[in-house]
């Protein structure tokens, strides 16, 4: 009987699968071809699947299914925690008024759409009373979700509904660790290249030049965006983003200009595409292969991106691929020189153009603004002020305008509040994957320096990216590695590499 009634939940699964789909299909169209004046339209078609789906999510019989399944012997491993994900959101969903759900949906693509305007003309007033009440309503939403699942405080619900297993007071502990490493080693670090010579990161690339280089960059990790054969495709947007838009179908985008940036964009991106076309293709339709974390998200893509695209082994490799690419812009370098100049420091006003060493007190100071806005300690008419001042006092910085500052990302604007921590927490979770990763394959760096990514995929194929969501991010880290989230993983591998 069980074995029915599980088929019978996953059919309707299925449907709520597929209208997520739809809505995939609808953002990524939304971000690289729509009109701008079709807005108004297209937020309705977002607010309808949204309610849609929350219909289907919540409504009586889909209870009494996951109420029957729940803590049922007969089903096996996958299928036990197949109900328990559902039962997570359903517990959750099913208790959120339709209309509060709806709206939040309608209100993150007005806002969306202000955010850009606001952002081309550096006028963040254009965008501030939309976003007052995104985040009214993103309050509301996480207050009624404290009361239903039982927990004081409502950022920490938002939170755990997106990264379970994290709260605020832990997320807090482990940036407050690493903030207490960053600062006064990013100075130090500052100090040994001051003076070195990084004149070629400003070396205008042309835009079709720069296409080439990212489809390379695309090919070497094995991501097949040939429309006839594979599995993704490469679109430009403003705010470079990967949109899934079925189990085989995970598409990039890319903003071109800073040719370093692009690189390491594109490095990033793909982390998010393999992640989501190597999932287990058993799985199809079922929430183990379609339910994510932030943290687990970012530490696909953070990995790629550094561990991965900016390793002296990739780098190595690519460096005369690139040279030939970009038809004697760079032929002048020693790989040496562009190493250094690849992965060096730069304090910064923008999150995108951060290096590596630099990018988690970026989101260390997200993090810090949001957790205060939810508790109402700060207002949204304080937010620009108390971002620039932040920025100052961590990476010595002044923001020049709301564009380069409180404006320049996409989510606040948009649904991913309680996302930006899931950045840093990647980074953590990969640096102590990482660690793992080498002391089980030490030829990896001899192989990735031939081009063969082989051993670092891999490893991520069997280790992350097919297990989906079978474990929670904290015990997936625990399961792969033996040992409890650490910071001093993290510490250890940028003491390495940014060592001169």
């Amino acid at each position: 009987m069980a074995n029915e009634e599980y088929k019978e939940l996953m059919k309707k699964y299925e449907e709520i699968y597929i209208l997520g789909s739809i809505s995939g299909v609808l953002t990524w169209d939304t971000e690289t071809t729509m009109p701008r004046n079709a807005i108004q339209h297209r937020s309705k078609q977002f607010r309808y699947i949204s309610e849609q789906t929350h219909k289907l999510s919540t409504n009586e019989q889909f209870g009494l299914l996951l109420n029957k399944l729940s803590d049922n012997d007969d089903l096996n491993k996958i299928e036990k925690r197949n109900v328990e994900l559902l039962k997570r959101r359903y517990d959750t969903a099913s208790k959120i008024p339709i209309d509060l759900v709806g709206e939040m949906s309608a209100q993150s693509k007005k806002t969306n759409e202000s955010w850009k305007t606001a952002k081309s003309k550096q006028n963040f007033s254009i965008v501030m009373n939309d976003l007052k009440k995104l985040i009214e309503l993103n309050i509301d939403y996480s207050t009624k979700l404290a009361d239903i699942r039982g927990i004081n405080d409502p950022y920490s619900a938002r939170i755990s509904e997106r990264d379970f297993g994290f709260s605020v007071d832990q997320i807090t502990k482990y940036f407050n660790e690493a903030k207490s490493f960053l600062i006064p080693f990013i100075q130090q670090t500052l100090d040994k290249q001051r003076d070195l010579d990084f004149e070629f990161r400003n070396r205008p690339v042309p835009k079709t030049v720069q296409v080439k280089v990212v489809e390379e960059i695309a090919k070497s990790f094995k991501y097949d965006f040939n429309r006839e054969t594979g599995l993704g495709r490469i679109g430009e947007v403003e705010h470079p983003l990967t949109i899934g838009c079925g189990p085989q179908d995970v598409r990039i985008t890319v903003k071109y200009g800073d040719f370093i940036q692009v690189m390491n964009a594109t490095a990033h991106e793909l982390g998010h595409g393999l992640h989501g076309i190597h999932k287990n293709q058993e799985y199809v339709y079922q929430p183990i292969n379609s339910f994510g974390f932030p943290s687990l998200g970012e530490c696909t893509s953070r990995y790629t991106e550094n561990k991965i695209g900016n390793s002296r082994e990739f780098q190595s490799y690519f460096f005369p691929i690139m040279q030939k690419l970009t038809n004697g812009i760079f032929d002048d370098l020693d790989f040496e020189s562009y190493f250094r100049g690849f992965t060096r420091v730069k304090p910064h006003t923008s999150r995108m153009e951060a290096d590596e060493l630099t990018y988690g007190l970026h989101i260390i100071i997200r993090f810090e603004l949001e957790r205060d806005l939810f508790a109402g300690k700060i207002s949204v008419e304080e937010l620009p002020s108390l971002w620039n001042e932040k920025y100052k006092e961590y990476l010595g910085v002044n923001v020049p305008n709301d564009s380069l500052g409180i404006m320049q990302d996409l989510h606040w604007y948009n649904v991913y509040w309680a996302y930006f921590q899931g950045y840093f927490l990647g980074d953590l979770m990969g640096s102590q994957l990482h660690h793992h990763m080498n002391s089980t394959n030490p030829e990896w760096k001899t192989n990735m320096m031939e081009g063969d990514l082989s051993t670092v995929l891999n490893y991520n194929i069997e280790n992350v990216y097919s297990k989906g969501a079978l474990y929670d991010p904290l015990d997936l880290v625990k399961h792969v590695t033996g040992e409890s989230l650490q910071t001093k993983y993290f510490v250890d591998y940028l003491k390495e590499k940014y060592t001169f």
